[in-house]
């Protein structure tokens, strides 16, 4: 049996309070459309595709939302899908 070595999904940013910038972190199953949503009538600043090495825990963004029609960042955007998933810092120090 195959098991992929890394973990996708998707995210969305944006504000939630008109200020400070968030990532939610979601299954690929589930649009981007969707999700921005929960910005409260906010747009959504970008929008992609995430994948984690299950190995290294390391992160990776991506792409681009269709459904919105908005870019990553992925300079912005991965230290806050990173601290969306609780992966800021040495993961594997915690995991010890």
């Amino acid at each position: 049996m195959y098991s992929d070595p890394c973990i996708q999904g998707k995210y969305v940013t944006g504000s939630i309070d008109g200020e400070n910038l968030i990532a939610l972190v979601f299954p690929r199953s589930v649009s981007h459309y969707d999700i921005a949503s929960f910005f409260r009538g906010r747009d959504a600043v970008s929008a992609g595709f995430l994948m984690i090495d299950k190995s290294t825990f390391e992160v990776s963004v991506f792409g681009a939302s269709d459904s919105l029609g908005i870019p990553s960042d992925p300079e912005r955007d991965l230290p806050l899908v990173q601290k969306a998933l609780g992966l800021l810092g040495d993961v594997t120090k915690a995991l010890q």
